[in-house]
C-alpha cells in the first residue's frame, strides 16, 4: 500500500490548492499537522471532525487538535449537525463559534453526552 502525503502530491503536480475536503475517519489528527504552511496559507477547508476517533483509534487529545486548528486559521465556521448539507435538506448551521464553545462540544462527545460524536469545520485562510 502506498500513500502520498498532501505536500508531496502538491509538490509534484505543481498545485497550489485553494480547497480541500478532508474526511478520513480521525486521521485528521496525523493529517492536517503535517500539511505545510505555504500549502495552509491561502486555503479553505471542510473537515469532518471525528472525536472518538481521533481519541481511540489514533490515541491523540481532539482538544489538542482544535488549538491547533485555532492557532493555524484565521477562520473557522462550526456545524454540529452538517450532513443534510451533502445529504439532503440541513439540519445544522454554519456559525462562528469561540474555541471554548467547540471544546465544550467535544468534552461533551468524549463523556458519551452528546450525539451526533462529530461535526463539521470551515476553515480558512482566505
Amino acid at each position: 500500500e502506498t500513500t502520498t502525503s498532501i505536500n508531496d502530491f502538491c509538490a509534484d503536480k505543481s498545485l497550489k490548492p485553494d480547497l480541500i475536503k478532508l474526511d478520513v475517519e480521525g486521521a485528521e489528527v496525523r493529517i492536517l499537522p503535517s500539511i505545510s504552511d505555504s500549502i495552509l496559507k491561502n486555503i479553505t477547508l471542510y473537515l469532518e471532525f471525528h472525536v472518538p476517533q481521533i481519541k481511540n483509534d489514533f490515541g491523540e487529545d481532539p482538544l489538542e487538535l482544535l488549538d491547533f486548528l485555532f492557532k493555524k486559521f484565521r477562520s473557522i465556521e462550526f456545524n454540529r449537525n452538517h450532513w443534510g448539507d451533502f445529504k439532503g435538506v440541513p439540519t445544522g448551521k454554519w456559525e462562528k463559534l469561540p474555541q471554548k464553545e467547540i471544546e465544550d462540544v467535544i468534552v461533551q462527545i468524549l463523556n458519551g453526552e452528546s450525539k451526533p460524536r462529530g461535526f463539521g469545520l470551515i476553515l480558512s485562510n482566505r
